[in-house]
């Protein structure tokens, strides 16, 4: 999902809906979202395969243990 849409939407529960149903949406949307990458696993995993993506991933795991 594209990160604008995602926040678009957030904006959008944020500012128009009331606070005990935004949380509800809130909830609604990530769903939403962990279904899709659920239904994108083949193209998630050819992605995680890339020399350049595990570097990057690798990178930015240092930077976090580093952080500890």
């Amino acid at each position: 999902m594209s990160l604008v849409l995602l926040y678009l939407a957030s904006w959008g529960i944020y500012c128009f809906i009331p606070r005990q149903t935004g949380r509800r949406l809130f909830a609604a949307v990530s769903l939403i979202c962990v279904l899709l990458a659920i239904l994108a696993r083949k193209d998630l995993a050819a992605l995680l395969r890339s020399f350049r993506v595990r570097r990057a991933l690798s990178g930015q795991a240092f930077l976090l243990l580093w952080r500890w």
